[in-house]
């Protein structure tokens, strides 16, 4: 019975650890997608394209806007 029980529960972390990726991945999408629209209605393009391959200055960002 405790395997059956082990075996339950590790599914059940599994598929819920699986939400919690996703659900986090979606989040972090909007918050980029936010920020990149703030940078564009700027016409901070050279923020824009740095923010792209410097993840430091990109939170920099993030944490300006408040997104």
């Amino acid at each position: 019975m405790c395997e059956v029980s082990e075996k339950i529960y590790a599914e059940g972390r599994a598929e819920g650890r699986a939400e919690g990726k996703t659900e986090g991945e979606r989040i972090g999408e909007e918050r980029i997608n936010r920020l990149n629209v703030f940078l564009l209605q700027e016409k901070r393009y050279e923020d824009l394209e740095r923010s792209i391959c410097d993840k430091a200055f990109q939170e920099r960002l993030i944490q300006q806007y408040g997104v």
